[in-house]
């Protein structure tokens, strides 16, 4: 029996070996392709981050309600975050993050405001006072059903 197997054992360790030969063939041209980034002791330093925030804020409505926040306030919050140095980014930046490889700003911010009017009127000129920008959500099938010529304003 031992003469059988024998066989069968060898194999297994040619198997390993030509598969530990394929794996360092292919990082080799891997690293010379530029495709790879190997990790040493000292790690490569990169500007930019993958982290982001997103904020998304209700109604934003001339007085606070129980379902908005009031102007102010929200020209407080985009203040205070301009000032901690946030940098405010787009939902394309976030989209080249997953599909393009490419960093974000340190701090990166998603502000993302809701496609009502009273939201348009309101957080729209506070944007463009402090010089950001912002992401509005908007409901199609609201628009289909109703007078929303306000959309046209924000392009």
């Amino acid at each position: 029996m031992k003469n059988k197997e024998a066989p069968v054992y060898i194999w297994h360790w040619i198997v390993i070996i030509i598969g530990v030969i394929v794996a360092l063939e292919a990082r080799s041209h891997l690293r010379q392709a530029g495709r790879v980034e190997f990790v040493s002791a000292q790690p490569v330093q990169r500007s930019g981050d993958t982290r982001f925030v997103a904020i998304l804020y209700p109604r934003i409505t001339r007085r606070a309600e129980s379902d908005s926040m009031s102007k102010k306030l929200f020209l407080e919050h985009m203040t205070m975050l301009k000032g901690e140095g946030y940098s405010i980014i787009g939902l394309q930046q976030v989209r080249d993050l997953y599909y393009a490889d490419k960093l974000l700003p340190e701090k990166a911010l998603v502000v993302i405001l809701d496609g009502f009017r009273d939201t348009c009127d309101n957080a729209v000129p506070v944007i463009k006072e402090l010089g950001l920008r912002a992401t509005m959500l908007l409901n199609v099938g609201a628009m289909r059903q109703n007078d929303h010529s306000f959309f046209y304003e924000l392009a």
